[in-house]
């Protein structure tokens, strides 16, 4: 009943829009796979949008502030973090610093800003760099992409060819077949950095939230036993996550997800759809031999890698405003 009692609520005010609703919409992690959300979203992004709407601000922080009078981004926005200490007692002057950033973030005019402090971007790079990413499903890793480039200035020869490359299997996922894959890219991965430090090169390689990665770069440690050698190359640095490196310079009152900010960047994917949930539905028909789904998938994986290439390339070239800079 409990479970029931928003929809039922929300249901009577769809029916009659003048009956008072019973509880009110925010914004909580669960909401994208809401069949409400198409009826809350509205209510949430009008006028200068909901609090509950930046990122990491849940139901207890929303509360927090809707009991100091704050039910606005706007309003949020417009505070000074020294004197709302008081009123904020209970918060962390830090943590409210980072909710009004957030605000002033969404409703300023740049799509990205530099984090409080952050006076110069820094993102690592390399003679040879390789972009990684993965697509699973329940049972599995099918698929490892990835891009390799290079700097302009390289001459001496490695010998990996610039570009995409997929490893991908479609028989039946089993771990023997998941582990036969991981392990061809895995070896690919490793020989293409051997080759580039014997010729004097540096090397790195970089993935969009590494847990996806590393949790099956373990799974392959553990199967193939080298984890020790894998442990050591996810701690290295030639092992770069991105998303880390964006979280910890920049800000933009949205969501962190590739999809969100690779279009900052100028980046968009060719396919329709581009998302994980799509890719698990293609993937059923891609590993029962349909042609068209193998070649979605495939040029879906390889937008994310050209998107975190986008993202490097942007931070590394782009003057971006700082925070401090907005005037709420």
């Amino acid at each position: 009943r409990s479970t029931l009692f928003p929809y039922t609520t929300l249901f009577r005010s769809r029916q009659n829009p003048e009956t008072a609703l019973l509880v009110v919409p925010v914004k909580i992690s669960d909401c994208d796979r809401c069949p409400w959300w198409d009826y809350c979203r509205p209510q949430l992004e009008r006028g200068s949008g909901d609090v509950s709407l930046l990122p990491r601000v849940g139901w207890t922080q929303w509360n927090f502030h809707r009991d100091r009078g704050v039910t606005n981004r706007a309003e949020l926005a417009a505070l000074d973090v020294v004197s709302a200490a008081e009123r904020y007692e209970g918060m962390t002057p830090k943590a409210l610093q980072e909710q009004v950033d957030q605000a002033r973030a969404a409703l300023g005019a740049a799509p990205a800003y530099r984090r409080r402090g952050v006076t110069t971007i820094a993102v690592a790079r390399a003679d040879v760099e390789v972009d990684v990413t993965m697509e699973n499903i329940e049972t599995g890793c099918y698929l490892w992409g990835t891009l390799v480039s290079r700097s302009p200035a390289v001459t001496t020869r490695v010998d990996a060819e610039d570009g995409y490359r997929a490893f991908v299997t479609w028989q039946p996922m089993t771990p023997e077949v998941e582990a036969a894959n991981a392990s061809e890219f895995w070896n690919w991965l490793m020989d293409l950095r051997r080759q580039t430090h014997d010729a004097g090169l540096t090397f790195t390689a970089y993935c969009w939230n590494e847990n996806a990665e590393n949790t099956y770069l373990r799974r392959l440690g553990h199967s193939a036993g080298i984890e020790e050698e894998i442990e050591t190359f996810i701690a290295s640095d030639e092992w770069v996550d991105l998303l880390k490196v964006w979280d910890s310079q920049m800000i933009t009152g949205h969501g962190s997800g590739l999809k969100i900010i690779a279009p900052i960047c100028g980046f968009h994917w060719q396919v329709e759809d581009a998302g994980g949930g799509t890719s698990m539905l293609k993937y059923d028909l891609a590993s029962a031999g349909d042609d068209e789904a193998r070649e979605w998938s495939l040029t879906y994986n390889r937008g994310d890698v050209d998107a975190t290439m986008a993202v490097r390339e942007w931070l590394s070239s782009s003057v971006v405003p700082g925070i401090e800079d907005v005037v709420s």
